[in-house]
């Protein structure tokens, strides 16, 4: 059993340099990216099964009255006529124009916030 003391500290295990900050920095933000996309994806998906229940008149069988006074879905469930679990080709592409609708958006708000806000019209 050998019972020297190691003589590395565990900020000498772990290269504390300026490129493996970055690279921390770099993959936080990739994982907040990668976060942002996956609720993206799940906000365009409710838009299309919202759609969906709209176009079927599904508000005016649904349990909450806030659905029915709009007289379309405002629930987060509860009128879907339709669950996109696994969407078929169709659904997918008009879930994928909403879902670039949703990042341009987002890209456009971004800009105008680095800009300071000033118009770009």
């Amino acid at each position: 059993m050998n019972t020297q003391p190691n003589d590395q500290t565990p900020s000498d295990e772990v290269p504390w340099d300026k490129d493996f900050i970055n690279e921390l920095d770099s993959d936080a933000r990739a994982d907040r990216a990668s976060e942002q996309f996956d609720r993206d994806y799940a906000i365009a998906t409710r838009a299309v099964e919202r759609f969906t229940a709209n176009r079927a008149g599904a508000h005016k069988r649904c349990p909450l009255k806030r659905c029915r006074r709009a007289r379309s879905c405002r629930s987060l469930i509860a009128c879907v006529v339709l669950r996109i679990d696994q969407p078929t080709d169709a659904q997918r592409e008009v879930i994928d124009q909403v879902y670039e609708h949703i990042q341009r958006r987002r890209m456009h708000a971004a800009t105008a916030a680095r800009r300071g806000g000033e118009s770009t019209a």
